[in-house]
């Protein structure tokens, strides 16, 4: 165990070299056209009646944030490598605390991917810290439960994902995949926000056994560990099989089937518990003249036991959109049956565009706990002239615990109201309201009212 722990972030160290030497290399062979290099700034300016959405409102706060960034792509026939760096210039004025101008929210973000005539290796890390005291979980695509959590101090996220596959074109291929991934927080004080780290190293081996199947066999091993209360730390080992079958030309059958174990090691009180289950994915999945329909029986297992969930699908092409949805229902090991759903809907009118976005879906949080997270959105966009615009958004996310109750439920919603110019060909000027709520389970609600104003733009440039 220990072992695995230290050697895949070496591995990820050892991409990152990797990225350095292919870049060299590439550049040996890309085009001037190649590359590109990008330089942001964006000048926001709000005031807010409840900053931090605290039950009672400490008094108004005034946020001037300027973001800078940098981008650095290269691409080539064969290679693509990508760099990012941005971060905030802050000068809050916030009740009870000092005013100050501060540098905030650094990130880095970096990917590079190249291709020979038989193989594949991909490298992406992210590395970035958020001031817990401006953020909004609403602006993130994918939300944990402890993003619903109110607190002050910073989070830190590291990120790093190396995969390496060979035989792409042969009758025989195998693919590696290491990921490393760490939560951690300074200055806080909620117990749900602790400091978590998982490593997994996976393993396929892929078979063409007919121009119409195929067969897999996966190995994969996660280790988990967090500076929880009990100290966790969490062995999982995994082996499945599986299956992808052409049942027709417009019909396509994957199956995975495969065995769990979950060795999970409580520091207080001490002592060890293992549990052992089974997998598996049935997919059926039809293309037709407008779309796609699916159908998919899935068995997961985490720490909480085995879940079943069916649910079918259902892909459109429209005139001037798209449409896609999945409804079915997920049960647990404890008997609770919930219903799952899905929707992205994109409508273009002549001059905007309406979309709809729904997500209900119960997943395994680090903690092991079945969550059920539910999800809308949605969006209005009007062109007023050539040159500005309004938007109207609406957006609610909620957790809930479909575990051992070690997940508080919470939600949050927002709307907002805006409206857009375009000052020159680069530069554009953004004003807008924005209303907020937030509430917890035994917690009451808190509500916030901002007014912002924002100023942007981007640099391109072809060296």
């Amino acid at each position: 165990m220990t072992r695995t722990r230290d050697v895949l972030p070496s591995l990820a160290l050892a991409g990152a070299i990797l990225v350095a030497g292919g870049t060299a290399a590439g550049a040996q062979d890309a085009a001037p056209a190649g590359r590109v290099l990008t330089f942001g700034i964006s000048s926001d300016f709000r005031v807010s009646d409840n900053l931090n959405l605290d039950l009672v409102s400490p008094g108004t706060a005034t946020v001037w944030d300027t973001r800078l960034s940098f981008g650095f792509l290269t691409e080539t026939r064969t290679s693509r490598f990508a760099l990012g760096l941005d971060g905030v210039v802050r000068l809050a004025d916030v009740p009870g605390a000092d005013t100050a101008v501060r540098l905030d929210d650094p990130g880095l973000t970096l990917g590079y991917s190249r291709e020979a005539a038989n193989s594949r290796l991909s490298f992406d890390a992210e590395l970035r810290r958020t001031n817990l005291d401006f953020i909004d979980p609403l602006d993130l695509a994918d939300i944990d439960p402890t993003d619903l959590v109110t607190d002050t101090g910073r989070r830190e996220i590291r990120r790093a994902t190396l995969a390496f596959e060979t035989g792409i074109n042969d009758p025989l291929g195998f693919l590696v995949e290491l990921d490393h991934s760490e939560r951690l927080y300074t200055g806080t004080t909620d117990p749900e926000l602790f400091d978590r780290r998982t490593d997994t190293v996976e393993a396929t081996a892929r078979m063409r056994l007919s121009p119409v199947a195929e067969g897999r066999v996966t190995a994969a091993l996660e280790e988990y560990r967090a500076e929880d209360a009990p100290g966790t730390e969490r062995t999982t080992r995994s082996l499945s099989l599986g299956l992808s079958y052409q049942v027709a030309p417009d019909t396509t059958l994957d199956a995975e089937i495969g065995s769990e174990e979950i060795e999970e090691r409580l520091a207080v009180p001490p002592g060890t518990t293992t549990d052992r289950g089974a997998f598996g994915t049935l997919a059926l999945t039809r293309r037709l003249p407008n779309g796609t329909l699916g159908l998919t029986l899935e068995r997961s297992f985490s720490p909480d036991g085995a879940r079943t969930t069916l649910s079918a699908s259902r892909a459109l092409d429209l005139p001037a959109g798209s449409l896609a949805f999945s409804l079915g229902a997920s049960r647990g090991e404890r008997g609770d049956t919930e219903a799952v759903a899905s929707l992205d809907y994109l409508q273009r009118l002549p001059d905007g565009e309406f979309t709809a976005a729904l997500a209900r879906e119960v997943s395994t949080d680090d903690d092991g706990e079945d969550v059920l997270t539910t999800r809308a959105e949605l969006g209005y966009s009007h062109r007023l002239t050539p040159i500005s615009s309004v938007a109207f958004g609406l957006d609610h996310v909620e957790t809930d615990d479909l575990g051992s109750g070690t997940v508080t439920p919470a939600d949050r919603s927002s709307f907002t109201a805006t409206y857009t110019h375009a000052l020159t060909r680069d530069w554009d000027l953004s004003a807008g309201y924005e209303y907020r709520r937030r509430s917890t389970t035994g917690g009451g609600d808190a509500h916030s009212n901002t007014v912002f104003v924002t100023l942007e733009r981007d640099f391109r440039f072809r060296p």
